[in-house]
C-alpha cells in the first residue's frame, strides 16, 4: 500500500519481533553515525509491507530488516543499508522504482531495481521466466558491487530462516545457494557470507545434518572442543559434492553474459571488496586476519575431535568407530539420502547415535 510520493507515512506501533529486529540494526548502524535515512527507511518499510505475512506468521518487514543488519556488519554505506531495507518493496508492494528514487535517491532505487524480479507480459513459463530474472539479477551485480552484497544479504537471511518451508523448498533453496550463491560470495571475497551460506546449506542437504545438530548440543553440554565443528565441516563436504558450484559454466553458457563479460566484472569486484574492507578496518570480511605480533593469538593444539566426545556405558571406542564408519559409507553412497548411505538399520542407527550424543 502506496502513500503519496515524498509524503513519509505516519510511525507504526511495532509488534515486538520487529521492534527487536529495528534495534539491533540501530546498534548494527552506529557506524554510520546519528542517520536519517536508515530511520525513515525502516518506517517506510514497516508500513509499505504491513500486513504482509511470511510463512513463519512473522510479520514480513521483519526480513527486510535483518537483512539490513546483515549489510550493516559488512559495513556498507548508508544507501546499501537503505536499500536493504527497501529491497522488496518494488516486487511487494504497490511502489515504484520510479517512486522510490523520488523518495530516497538514485543509489538506492538502483540497487533495488537490480535485485527486484520483473513480471513478464509476455507468455512465458515458470522456468522461462525465473532464467530471464536471473540473468537480469547477474546483470546489474556485474555493473554494481552493492547490487552483490544486498542480494547475498538477502540469501543469509532467508537461509537462515528456511524452518517454516517444506522440506522439498529447503533443499531446493540450499541447492541453489550451494551453486550459485557461495560461489559467487567466493568471487567477490566476501568470506564470512560465503563460509555462513555453506553451513546453512549443508543443513538441509548432507544425510547426518541432523546427528551434526545434535553432536553440538551434547558437545556444547560436555564442554568438548571442536565436535560440532568438525562434523560440520563433514555436512559441507558432503553438500559441496552434491551441489557443486555452477556460477562459472552459467555464466559461459549464457550468450547475454558470457557478451557482458560477467566474470571479469565480477572478479573485478573483489579489489573493490578487498579496499573497502582495509578503509573500514575489518579485514574479516574478506577472510585475511588482522596483524598482530608473531605467535600471538594462536589457539593451542587441541585433542583429536572424536576422543573429547563423552559417550555413557563406557562405549566411546564403539560409538567413534560407528561414527567413522557412518561418515564414510555416507561419503562412498553419494550422499543422496539416509538409507541408501547406511543401508537398511540407517534410521536405528542414526537414532541410536543422535541418543549418544544428545545426553
Amino acid at each position: 500500500a502506496s502513500a503519496g510520493v515524498g509524503v513519509a507515512p505516519a510511525a507504526p506501533l511495532l509488534d515486538p519481533a520487529t521492534a527487536s529486529a529495528a534495534s539491533k540494526l540501530k546498534r548494527a548502524t552506529r557506524y554510520l553515525g546519528s542517520s536519517r535515512a536508515v530511520d525513515e527507511a525502516v518506517s517506510f518499510a514497516v508500513e509499505a509491507h504491513s500486513g504482509q505475512k511470511r510463512k513463519s506468521g512473522e510479520a514480513y518487514v521483519v526480513h527486510p530488516i535483518e537483512t539490513a543488519c546483515i549489510l550493516a556488519e559488512m559495513k556498507v554505506d548508508v544507501d546499501t543499508v537503505v536499500a536493504g531495507l527497501l529491497h522488496d518493496v518494488v516486487e511487494d508492494t504497490e511502489w515504484s522504482t520510479e517512486q522510490l528514487c523520488s523518495r530516497f535517491g538514485d543509489a538506492v532505487a538502483s540497487i533495488v531495481d537490480g535485485v527486484t524480479d520483473v513480471e513478464m507480459e509476455m507468455a512465458m513459463t515458470k522456468e522461462e521466466k525465473d532464467a530471464f530474472n536471473q540473468q537480469r539479477l547477474l546483470l546489474a551485480m556485474g555493473g554494481n558491487l552493492n547490487v552483490v552484497l544486498v542480494k547475498l544479504a538477502d540469501r543469509v537471511h532467508n537461509m537462515r530462516t528456511l524452518g517454516a518451508m517444506p522440506a522439498h523448498k529447503r533443499a531446493k533453496k540450499a541447492k541453489e545457494t550451494m551453486e550459485i550463491f557461495v560461489p559467487l560470495a567466493k568471487t567477490i571475497g566476501v568470506a564470512p557470507i560465503e563460509a555462513e551460506l555453506r553451513a546453512l546449506s549443508a543443513q538441509h542437504l548432507s544425510p547426518l545434518a541432523e546427528l551434526t545438530g545434535a553432536a553440538e548440543r551434547g558437545a556444547a553440554k560436555e564442554g568438548a572442543w571442536g565436535v560440532g565443528k568438525l562434523m560440520g565441516f563433514a555436512d559441507e563436504a558432503f553438500a559441496s559434492a552434491k551441489c557443486p558450484a555452477l556460477l562459472s559454466e552459467f555464466l559461459l553458457a549464457d550468450e547475454a553474459l558470457r557478451a557482458a563479460d560477467l566474470s571479469s566484472k565480477l572478479a573485478s569486484h573483489r579489489e573493490t571488496w578487498a579496499a573497502h574492507c582495509d578503509a573500514a578496518e575489518a579485514p574479516h570480511l574478506a577472510g585475511r586476519a588482522a596483524k598482530s605480533a608473531p605467535g600471538a593469538g594462536r589457539r593451542p593444539q587441541q585433542p583429536g575431535w572424536l576422543n573429547t566426545v563423552r559417550f555413557p556405558g563406557g562405549g566411546g571406542k564403539e560409538a567413534a568407530s560407528h561414527l567413522r564408519a557412518a561418515y564414510a559409507t555416507a561419503l562412498v553412497a553419494g550422499f543422496t539420502n539416509t538409507p541408501a548411505a547406511f543401508g537398511s538399520d540407517s534410521l536405528e542407527a542414526v537414532q541410536s547415535l543422535t541418543a549418544l550424543f544428545a545426553q
